[in-house]
């Protein structure tokens, strides 16, 4: 296994893997799916310009990691994926790896990532690597509020 800076040549193989990540796992009710085009045109975006890895075995794509800086010492890390059959390899640990040593070189000091609350196997390997949940978002349906809290009729202020 090898991991390497991606670049633009490597668009294909990095989309086609977001694909699977985007599919993985159902987004969050409160976001609706993916805008692909837009999501993708990121990805060409980190690509050319920011900090972008891939993992390859024996010359075969098995995972990527996309990162970008937000501040001046702040990145974050906006995708890790490594494929079904390739996990539980330590690929997401060397991909995490060489975008802390670019993070490093490029002096960002803290690193930050948005993970799904139901994408439990992730929350628990970045919980392991020394992550911690800094913000939650909380979503529910106005109806099903509304339902547990009473709906107020609208009335007249004055």
């Amino acid at each position: 296994m090898n991991v390497r800076r991606a670049s633009q040549a490597d668009f294909d193989a990095v989309a086609e893997m977001w694909r699977a990540l985007d599919h993985e796992i159902p987004p969050p009710v409160h976001e609706g799916p993916s805008d692909v085009e837009k999501e993708l045109a990121e990805v060409a975006e980190i690509l050319a310009s920011e900090i972008a890895f891939l993992a390859e075995d024996d010359g075969s794509p098995v995972g990527f990691a996309l990162a970008r800086r937000r501040t001046p010492k702040l990145g974050t890390l906006t995708d890790l994926f490594v494929v079904h059959d390739a996990r539980r390899s330590g690929i997401g640990t060397e991909l995490m790896r060489a975008v802390l040593g670019a993070f490093r070189e490029e002096g960002i000091e803290q690193l930050d990532l948005e993970v799904l609350a139901s994408n439990t196997v992730a929350r628990s390997l970045y919980a392991r690597w020394g992550l911690r949940d800094d913000v939650v978002v909380m979503a529910a349906p106005v109806e099903t509020l509304e339902a547990r809290l009473g709906r107020q009729e609208a009335g007249s202020f004055g």
